[in-house]
């Protein structure tokens, strides 16, 4: 990761909400996020997190705090065919999830036809994060479908202290 530097940083569809942020910071793993979180703990620094900056209100962002920007963590890294589950990184965005559960799927089975597929995602716009996702709830077109929180089965999440817990 290089240094960050103090940049402004606004969402991608309003662009209403252009906030100064002491720098951005891209981390590649799990283990990256945690050490950002523990280092700017003991500076007392405050963190903002974002992936595809979405969000239209600007909760993604925090004046003056260290962005931690989530588009590092992409891939799918595990898929279990027997249960139709993926393991995925937080700024991954939707086409690849798709494109990769067909190519798992096409290494498993070749030339049979897909057996699992995508319940539901975002509507209006693709280039959006899973863990962007995850941290709004989303839900799609079906009206009688829970929510996409639903439709997690295990989450590693890095708390305040930088601590990791599955």
């Amino acid at each position: 990761m290089e240094p960050s530097v103090p940049s402004v940083l606004n969402d991608v569809h309003s662009q209403l909400n252009p906030t100064r942020v002491q720098g951005v910071e891209r981390p590649g793993c799990v283990e990256d996020v945690a050490r950002l979180v523990k280092e700017a703990a003991k500076r007392g620094e405050s963190i903002s997190v974002g992936g595809r900056r979405h969000a239209m209100g600007g909760q993604q962002f925090g004046e003056g705090t260290l962005h931690v920007d989530t588009g590092g963590l992409i891939g799918v890294r595990a898929f279990d065919d027997c249960h139709g589950l993926l393991t995925i990184g937080a700024g991954e965005v939707w086409p690849e999830v798709i494109a990769a559960s067909h190519r798992a799927q096409e290494r498993i089975r070749p030339g049979q036809p897909a057996r699992w597929g995508i319940r539901q995602k975002p509507t209006g716009a693709d280039d959006i994060s899973i863990g962007g996702c995850i941290s709004a709830n989303i839900h799609g077109r079906g009206l009688l479908m829970r929510p996409f929180g639903d439709d997690i089965e295990n989450l590693t999440r890095v708390d305040a202290r930088g601590e990791t817990a599955p």
